[in-house]
């Protein structure tokens, strides 16, 4: 495996990580209700997601459905790619976990109401933001992010070498 291929990963592997810790703390406080520390992990770490599920279940309402409907199948896509050394699956996958943290950064963040509502005062705007950026939930959507998007810069730019070099 290459090192373009490699850094591709980063972003299926991340989203189907980061899908499957959510969904394991949404699945141990459906068992465990009263838990302090599975809620504070559930609305602190992964309301993003939670958020993202419910904009998904007007479409599809199965249980865990972003594990088996976008997780799973990017990073069974990405390692597909590889195992039969075919590029395209691989950036296909890569480029849908950029989308795929996206959405789950636009369902967490746009909903809430502190982002409709528009400030004057630059110090509220200020205090707000560094509210926001110190909160486990953001830290992780935007890490997230910043993984699908080297996967897909990476992917894009093997796609460019591969045409000035000659499709192989």
């Amino acid at each position: 495996m290459n090192r373009l291929a490699k850094l591709q990963l980063i972003g299926p592997v991340s989203v189907f990580l980061a899908v499957f810790a959510a969904e394991i703390a949404a699945a141990a406080l459906a068992r465990w209700p009263s838990s302090e520390m599975l809620w504070q992990a559930n609305v602190e770490w992964f309301h993003a997601f939670q958020k993202s599920n419910y904009a998904l279940s007007a479409y599809e309402s199965m249980s865990y459905s972003q594990l088996w409907l976008i997780a799973f199948p990017l990073v069974t896509m990405a390692y597909c790619g590889i195992a039969l050394k075919r590029p395209l699956l691989l950036a296909i996958a890569s480029n849908l976990s950029f989308v795929y943290a996206s959405f789950v950064l636009y369902a967490g963040y746009m909903y809430e109401q502190s982002w409709r509502e528009a400030s004057l005062s630059l110090m509220t705007f200020s205090s707000s933001l560094m509210t926001i950026s110190s909160n486990p939930d953001f830290l992780i959507c935007f890490v997230l992010l910043v993984a699908s998007l080297l996967s897909f810069a990476v992917s894009h730019l093997y796609y460019i070498r591969a045409v000035r070099g000659g499709i192989r």
